[in-house]
């Protein structure tokens, strides 16, 4: 991927980056999966709650016989005391659905029926959701060809200098 604002090569990170936002605009073109996080932006009145300035992730968290897919929304707030300004990242986590590694059976998630029925969805309309995750991801995919490994402690996707930085390394699958 190349910069062309100044014709050099991204570097890893900002390919990652680029990736992530690719994701984020892919499952935000799904209806449904808006409504909810429009919903769920809202409940809390202390953060920047504009949909244009949140971040969007997809999560993996592996399991032995299941994978949990999912979506981190990070969110900021920031606090204005004078001179001081204070800016403070939220990072909320919303499990979408359960998949049984063997089989590919995946099963909604009661975090996801909850939020469909506060935005008024049937459980019907998960299938949707989830399959704007799955495009979402292949979406990201096409924009960053190295391979990811997964954060253990956030279950997002990183570079693996990023995790090494951190001392923990996971091996891909």
């Amino acid at each position: 991927m190349t910069n062309h604002e100044f014709d050099k090569p991204l570097s890893p990170q900002e390919s990652l980056d680029a990736a992530k936002a690719a994701f984020r605009n892919s499952v935000l073109q799904n209806d449904t999966l808006f409504s909810v996080l429009q919903t769920r932006l809202s409940e809390s009145g202390s953060t920047d709650t504009s949909l244009p300035d949140f971040g969007l992730e997809p999560t993996l968290r592996r399991n032995d016989d299941t994978s949990i897919i999912g979506l981190r929304i990070n969110r900021s707030a920031t606090t204005k005391n004078g001179v001081i300004s204070a800016y403070i990242g939220i990072y909320d986590y919303l499990p979408l659905g359960q998949m049984d590694r063997a089989t590919g059976d995946t099963k909604i998630t009661p975090e996801l029926e909850a939020a469909l029925t506060a935005v008024g969805k049937e459980k019907a309309d998960a299938l949707d959701v989830l399959q704007a995750w799955q495009a979402g991801v292949s979406e990201m995919g096409t924009h960053f060809s190295e391979p990811l490994l997964l954060d253990p402690m956030t279950d997002t996707f990183e570079l693996e200098a990023e995790l090494m930085a951190r001392n923990y390394l996971v091996a891909p699958e």
